[in-house]
């Protein structure tokens, strides 16, 4: 017997730890068990109505776009003439509007390309040649409601290795080119815009396109528009008027139930017409607010959790300051760093891409390196840009002052394009015949100063 009974309290002591039989936890009886994850994805449908309807959707998906191209960007090459050649031909093709659409339809669906109608005596199914570029005829941006992959790279050498090969127009499209009908394109034709980034399994079971931005911030943003709506539904009651009305009871009981409502009707209508009220003998009213104590502590914390999931401060998303010690300038600044991040890691190489297509055919120089240098964001003061230029400048005589760089290097780097050049670009030719210069020995040198 007293083995079984320290059986039994041996069984009992490792059930109890992460799991309590008797209290529930961890067992069949936990409530929380019943509470699962759901795989939920926005649809177009619903990424239309919110873009549509809902101002804060549409912001967090536009102001990162808007702001990053907000004060504009330039191509800058080693020639200023070349420079100014190649910015004017992405002025001329709108290519900032048609990348803020397809940017756009990206973070609100998943996934989109801008197309490009080169002329380059080839079709649109056939792999580009880059050096085969003469001009650019067209540019479109597609959604990825608009078009389906077709084919994957399985080259593991290829920059495109996992991705789709072509894209294939949904069949409610009828687009033609030179009268014939287009059905396809090849991906090497079109710079793909992702939305919000997905593991590559789920990638692929998404057509090959990632998520909208929406379909995570979608639980966050009901939960802040049903809480504020919810306040705003109650402010009509928020004075609820309290009737005491001598038998009651024995009106209702007896049926009478049209006679109370008629009285209350009329006690209602004569403090509306009259701003007064008449009482019989018995009879009382009364006025009690509704209670909102709670609430705006509620609605914070409602709040800072949709700031969280958007990614942006409190001030740029709702143009009021935030609760917390954080001024409005610090949040500027710190949206202004978001701001260059995305510029940085997620524009600039598409910029890049797109100014190797325009250089093609407009730089003699086709092997020359392109650098794109987008304007601040922030107004600076002039005396304090002067200050920053005079740093430059400083830095840059003891560069040359110690052979470090040439000054043609810095003539170069500094002045020859469309403003102020923030990097160095070292020139090998010049660094060539430097080198070469001072391999001389001083000797054929001293000679041939006596024969001058």
């Amino acid at each position: 017997m007293k083995k079984i009974q320290n059986l039994k309290k041996t069984n009992e002591l490792n059930l109890d730890g992460w799991q309590d039989v008797k209290r529930g936890l961890n067992s069949f009886k936990d409530k929380r068990n019943s509470i699962q994850l759901t795989d939920f994805s926005v649809s177009k449908f619903y990424a239309d109505i919110l873009y549509k309807t809902d101002s804060l959707a549409k912001k967090i998906v536009n102001e990162p776009v808007e702001d990053s191209l907000r004060e504009g960007f330039s191509y800058v090459l080693k020639r200023k003439k070349e420079s100014e050649k190649l910015n004017h031909e992405f002025k001329r093709l709108h290519l900032r509007n048609k990348i803020e659409s397809a940017w756009k339809d990206a973070r609100k669906y998943g996934g989109s390309v801008l197309l490009f109608g080169f002329d380059d005596a080839l079709g649109l199914t056939d792999e580009l040649e880059i050096d085969r570029i003469k001009s650019i005829k067209w540019i479109l941006p597609f959604n990825k409601h608009q078009i389906q992959a077709e084919g994957i790279d399985e080259n593991l050498e290829s920059e495109n290795f996992g991705r789709p090969l072509f894209y294939k127009f949904n069949y409610s499209n009828n687009f033609k080119e030179n009268n014939n009908v287009v059905e396809k394109f090849h991906a090497s034709r079109c710079i793909v815009f992702d939305g919000d980034i997905l593991d590559y399994e789920s990638f692929k079971r998404n057509g090959f396109f990632h998520e909208s931005i929406l379909t995570s911030i979608y639980p966050a943003l009901k939960n802040y528009n049903i809480a504020h709506e919810s306040i705003a539904a109650a402010f009509p009651e928020i004075w609820q008027g309290i009737y005491k009305i001598p038998s009651f009871m024995d009106a209702v009981a007896s049926s009478n139930e049209e006679l109370v409502k008629k009285r209350i009707e009329i006690m209602d209508d004569m403090r509306s017409n009259f701003r007064a009220l008449v009482l019989g003998e018995g009879e009382d009213f009364d006025r009690k607010a509704l209670s909102f104590a709670g609430i705006p502590e509620l609605l914070n914390k409602v709040t800072e959790r949709l700031v969280a999931v958007a990614k942006m401060p409190h001030t740029k998303l709702l143009g009021e300051g935030s609760q917390g010690n954080t001024s409005g300038r610090t949040e500027q600044t710190e949206w202004y760093d978001i701001v260059s991040h995305i510029q940085e890691q997620y524009l600039q190489p598409k910029l890049e891409t797109i100014g190797e297509f325009l250089k093609q055919y407009i730089c003699q120089d086709k092997e020359q390196e392109i650098q794109i240098e987008f304007n601040s964001l922030y107004q600076q003061d002039p005396l304090k840009e002067a200050d920053v230029f005079l740093k430059y400048a400083q830095a840059d005589n003891l560069y040359i002052n110690n052979q470090t760089i040439d000054p043609h290097e810095v003539a170069q780097s500094r002045f020859s394009g469309l403003k102020f050049g923030n990097r160095i670009i070292l020139d090998k030719k010049i660094r060539k015949a430097n080198k070469l210069t001072s391999e001389i020995p001083e000797d054929k040198e001293n000679n041939e100063s006596k024969d001058e």
